[in-house]
């Protein structure tokens, strides 16, 4: 995962804690909210996945709640994607910080897993699949 964090912090100016940080958020989303066989692929193509999974990882699931996952909801709008849009802006990032973050993550995925894996866990996530 050092090198994802290395593109990141060199394409963004942002420090290798935060892109650390932003990654382990966005694996946190596909693992909450992909399928769980997928995404277990996913990460085993992706050694230290798991890890920074962890460093983020409140203990349990997200399942797209709270108030973000509530409107976004009863807008059509993928709950998971909004709850980690905001978690990301938590952390100090902005909207296209965020999204060149998670660009990347896809990407990154994609050369180090297959397209196709990386389509279907995007496919089955509501607005994921627009990023791939």
């Amino acid at each position: 995962m050092q090198e994802l964090v290395d593109i990141i912090t060199s394409k963004l100016g942002i420090k290798s804690e935060l892109a650390e940080k932003a990654i382990g958020i966005i694996l946190k989303m596909l693992k909450s909210e992909g399928p769980s066989d997928k995404v277990d692929e996913l990460l085993t193509a992706l050694p230290g996945a798991e890890d920074l999974i962890s460093k983020v990882s409140n203990g349990g699931a997200r399942s797209g709640g709270g108030l973000v996952g509530l409107i976004s909801g009863a807008l059509g709008g993928s709950g998971a994607l909004m709850e980690t849009l905001s978690e990301l802006q938590s952390e100090g990032l902005d909207i296209d910080q965020s999204k060149s973050i998670g660009l990347e993550v896809l990407a990154f995925a994609k050369e180090k897993a297959s397209e196709d894996l990386v389509k279907e866990i995007a496919d089955s996530i509501p607005g994921l699949s627009q990023f791939v």
